[in-house]
């Protein structure tokens, strides 16, 4: 069966994980086996150990334009029943009414719902631009020149040879090989800020020291030289739109961006909890 989610329920879980500390673990869309031996879906799982003994709760997430009602509630009070959760947190978007707020005490359900952000000085800490935007940088391989002193023409997919040292060691695919090369390469950092602030990209020349005195495997079975790769490197920014919304959670400061990335959905948070500031993105 296919994990249901939603916006709101992988907002509330890209949160859960960023605040959590270290070794616990969130995870969205979590299936619990009840006592009964059924399956049971969790929108969003949070499990650690406490005194050595382990602890799960779940928390479901409600994205409706009315306060959830007592209805809600008494589903989730079916759906937990057997489950070996420790305990229940309700979240609500637009919170809960009087008789749903009463029956999840009865309950032992923790509500929690979305509020306006206290901290007013966020928008003196991000600044207050007239459409926020989401800039990401990344190094793109224009071209790949292959020293060799044989004939045979260069692979299809260069990327995917298989290259080996003189005697048989593999070394690895070229294109692995090029991209731990522009990972170690420091100089790029500053192409990464030159091209976030909208400057025309730099190309690079990179060696691949590890490509040299190695071959390749033709399809006839003949090995074909290689004295050097040089990879031609530059980095290239997109620069897209989000949308922002400011609210508090579990009396945490949050701004919530939402954009793309190359045609993928991204989300990014900024959290104020109690003075610290942290960052996070996820891509849908």
């Amino acid at each position: 069966m296919p994990k249901r989610s939603n916006e709101f329920q992988s907002l509330i879980a890209l949160i859960e994980e960023t605040i959590a500390p270290e070794g616990v673990a969130v995870t969205e869309s979590k299936e619990v086996i009840s006592t009964e031996g059924t399956s049971r879906e969790v929108d969003v799982a949070i499990e650690g150990t406490v005194a050595g003994h382990d602890i799960l709760i779940g928390v479901e997430c409600r994205d409706h334009r009315r306060k959830a009602d007592i209805t809600w509630i008494d589903q989730l009070v079916g759906k937990y029943q057997g489950l070996p959760v420790n305990k229940i947190i309700a979240v609500s978007k637009s919170g809960f009414s009087k008789n749903a707020a009463e029956a999840a005490k009865r309950n032992n359900i923790d509500t929690l719902d979305i509020s306006e952000a206290r901290n007013l000085r966020w928008r003196e800490l991000v600044g207050h631009p007239a459409q926020p935007i989401l800039a990401h940088a990344t190094p793109v391989i224009s071209f790949i020149h292959v020293a060799t002193t044989s004939d045979s023409a260069e692979p299809d997919n260069i990327l995917n040879v298989q290259l080996y040292r003189a005697d048989g060691t593999p070394i690895g695919k070229l294109g692995d090989l090029c991209r731990e090369a522009i990972q170690s390469f420091g100089q790029l950092k500053d192409d990464f800020r030159a091209a976030l602030t909208g400057a025309r990209p730099t190309m690079r020349h990179l060696m691949i020291r590890e490509a040299q005195s190695s071959y390749w495997m033709a399809k006839d079975g003949s090995k074909q030289p290689v004295h050097g790769v040089k990879v031609s490197v530059e980095v290239r920014a997109t620069h897209s739109p989000l949308s922002v919304e400011t609210f508090n959670y579990r009396g945490i400061d949050v701004i919530h961006g939402k954009g793309r990335v190359f045609d993928k959905p991204v989300q990014v948070l900024l959290l104020n909890e109690q003075g610290d500031r942290i960052l996070s993105c996820l891509v849908l």
